[in-house]
């Protein structure tokens, strides 16, 4: 969380930066000393190991977006659009809103409190329709108080 905050910090102040959320590598670290019924296991699973040829390929794509955070990960649909599909519990929820822009999900069926960000993230529609400046926290929270800051106390740090 650290990295991805600072990735669209740095972003945000015409800086360079790029944070990378990785996914399971299948070829090498731990995965690679697995037994074999373990990585049958993982391999079922809503997101199975990628090869190092799938990671490079992931990692060259997301490099060449410039956005300041990407994942890299191999999904298994079958599964992932299962686990999406729930929404009786605050977890059920909360995994349909963080992968609802990878998988479709449902409308919220009652305006309960666990389906208020639902029903405001539909409310808006898709995050690739929204305009640039709404799609970055930084954007639309911080940037307006660094400004105030800054022509409070000036950019010399000393004085915060």
């Amino acid at each position: 969380a650290f990295l991805d905050g600072i990735a669209r910090h740095r972003i945000g102040r015409g800086k360079v930066a790029q944070a990378i959320q990785w996914g399971a590598w299948g070829d090498v670290g731990m995965a690679a000393t697995m037994d074999q019924a373990m990585r049958n296991r993982v391999q079922m699973g809503p997101m199975p190991y990628f090869s190092n040829i799938e990671g490079l390929a992931g990692l060259e794509a997301g490099l060449k977006t410039g956005v300041p955070i990407f994942s890299v990960f191999k999904m298994n649909p079958q599964i992932m659009f299962g686990m999406v599909q729930g929404c009786d519990t605050v977890d059920q929820c909360f995994m349909r809103n963080f992968y609802s822009e990878t998988i479709p999900t449902n409308i919220a069926p009652t305006l309960d409190r666990k389906h208020y960000y639902t029903t405001i993230r539909m409310s808006r529609g898709p995050y690739k329709d929204l305009p640039d400046e709404d799609k970055l926290t930084y954007n639309y929270y911080v940037k307006p108080k660094i400004a105030e800051y800054e022509r409070e106390w000036g950019d010399d740090f000393r004085k915060w």
